[in-house]
């Protein structure tokens, strides 16, 4: 369940980073707060279940790498994010 809520934020996120409707600074802070939320959930995920623990530490990468400001290592760290939720979602 909370690998569920963890790679939906992770989803968000990624899609808040894409959104043209708003600017760039508004995208990417929407992505940052929904990585916030992203982080939490998988924590949870990883200590109820010990085979999470890649994806926890795949979301926190792409928290820190978001809040460094340097967009290409965030976009590089949301891809690997998302693709460990592929892989832990199944």
């Amino acid at each position: 369940m909370h690998a569920d809520a963890a790679c939906d934020f992770t989803s968000k996120a990624d899609q808040a980073a894409e959104a043209t409707v708003v600017d760039e600074q508004t995208r990417y802070t929407a992505a940052v707060l929904l990585l916030d939320r992203a982080i939490i959930e998988s924590a949870r995920a990883a200590e109820s279940d010990p085979e999470l623990v890649e994806l926890d530490s795949a979301l926190q990468a792409a928290h820190a790498a978001g809040h460094e400001g340097d967009h290409d290592a965030w976009q590089r760290a949301l891809r690997a994010a998302n693709a460990e939720c592929r892989t832990a979602l199944g």
